[in-house]
């Protein structure tokens, strides 16, 4: 974690007189506790005592009425974007609050990574009327619904390649693992009215029509793929189909496919053999 010099002396985080109620009944009183750079500490306490609570109130899923929270001297409630930016949550369970609506998940998430609230609405509600009008909200959530098998059976799965980067709503949920506000990234590379829409046919079904349409590169382990495949086929019973693709290869590449298989010659031997083949041949 890189810290400014001047917060050096400030603690981490720092709970200050914290109190918290649901209705009447008083969860949280007057608790006051402060964590230095490089202390480990743990809460403890039966179901019911307020630990779940103070996670929240320190991560702002709540807002604390009274007492005050700062992380290296931010005030929670006058800089929570430069409090939160600090703040790392591993979650236990799967990213979305089945409690939350879809923009509160995303809401809660844009407040986790301490975004600012404005910028992280306009940016998730563009997206959203995008998905929502091309018909990829299902898409989406399959993507994590899947991503989250996975990661319940420790299966590696990669960061989120190409196009897909550029979606907020994806590294909200979890899908992708690159903040696309913070690197510059266009969502319109992952999804745009102009390179996709939705066209009704003479059978009057409905289809999606585009050049480019939307894909999630998830880079699931190879050797565990089975596994996630007969995860969607048992979830999603006979609702399910493989996809072949079928790709033409260039006389110049088929050398140097071959040139692979047979071990015979290196890469550099096999780019030096295919340059003779003239162009009118591939």
């Amino acid at each position: 974690m890189q810290v400014n010099m001047g917060l050096q002396n400030q603690p981490a985080l720092a709970v200050r007189g914290v109190s918290f109620s649901f209705g009447a009944k008083l969860v949280l009183d007057q608790v006051s506790f402060s964590v230095r750079e490089g202390e480990f500490k743990v809460l403890l306490g039966p179901n019911g005592a307020g630990k779940s609570t103070l996670y929240s109130l320190i991560t702002r899923l709540y807002h604390s009425p009274q007492g005050n929270i700062s992380v290296w001297g931010n005030n929670l409630k006058r800089n929570s974007y430069l409090a939160l930016r600090h703040v790392g949550v591993v979650f236990h369970l799967p990213t979305l609050d089945l409690d939350l609506t879809v923009r509160q998940n995303l809401q809660y998430h844009a407040s986790l990574h301490g975004l600012p609230r404005l910028k992280a609405r306009e940016r998730m509600t563009m997206e959203l009327e995008i998905l929502e009008e091309l018909g990829f909200i299902d898409y989406i959530l399959l993507n994590w619904e899947v991503l989250n098998f996975c990661k319940e059976k420790n299966i590696p799965t990669g960061p989120g390649r190409g196009s897909a980067a550029g979606s907020l709503v994806l590294f909200f949920l979890g899908v992708t693992k690159v903040d696309p506000i913070k690197y510059n990234l266009f969502f319109e590379r992952f999804v745009s009215r102009h390179r996709a829409k939705r066209i009704k046919g003479k059978d009057g079904v409905t289809y999606l029509d585009g050049s480019l349409l939307a894909d999630v590169d998830n880079d699931i382990a190879y050797d565990r793929r089975s596994e996630v495949i007969e995860y969607i086929k048992n979830k999603y019973e006979g609702r399910t189909c493989k996809i072949l693709n079928l790709v033409t290869l260039s006389g110049k590449l088929c050398i140097k496919e071959v040139g692979k298989l047979v071990g015979l010659k290196d890469e550099e031997e096999m780019n030096d053999i295919s340059d003779q083949i003239p162009v009118t041949f591939g």
